[in-house]
């Protein structure tokens, strides 16, 4: 049985995105446009997830990036929920598009006071997307967050 994931547990989520964000900015990318590829299971985690980011850019409401997360299309994959979340968010950096959080019926009120619900899409997005975060915290905190962009000449 995987560990319960509490709330001092995903607070370690934090840094891992501070980091991530420093990166960008040693890197030069200047592109807001980030899309993001989340975690997001239904759980208490969620909202401390998107709160980490929040804070880690500095950014909220309508000028959150675009949230989903692929396993409301496809399940928890478990430990290859990783690779097939990166072939989707390749797919829909190539193609322009995020796909839909399916069964968004009711997000939870917390995350929506930070982001709203225009970047929780429950319809496919068609729009330019050049830069996307696919964040994967995995049981016993093996966390990763990849930054992929288009390849401009």
């Amino acid at each position: 049985m995987p560990p319960k994931v509490t709330d001092e547990a995903f607070a370690k989520c934090r840094p891992l995105t501070v980091t991530t964000l420093a990166g960008l900015a040693i890197t030069g990318l200047k592109d807001l446009t980030i899309g993001f590829s989340v975690v997001l299971t239904a759980t208490i985690a969620d909202k401390l997830e998107i709160q980490n980011w929040v804070q880690a850019l500095k950014r909220e409401g309508d000028n959150f990036p675009l949230v989903n997360s692929l396993k409301s299309m496809v399940g928890h994959s478990l430990s290859a929920a990783g690779s097939i979340e990166m072939v989707a968010a390749v797919l829909q950096l190539k193609y322009n598009f995020a796909h839909p959080n399916l069964n968004l019926e009711d997000p939870i009120p917390e995350i929506v006071d930070m982001i709203g619900t225009n970047n929780l899409p429950t319809k496919k997005v068609d729009r330019e997307i050049n830069t996307i975060a696919k964040a994967n915290f995995g049981f016993g905190d093996v966390n990763s967050c990849l930054i992929i962009s288009k390849y401009k000449e």
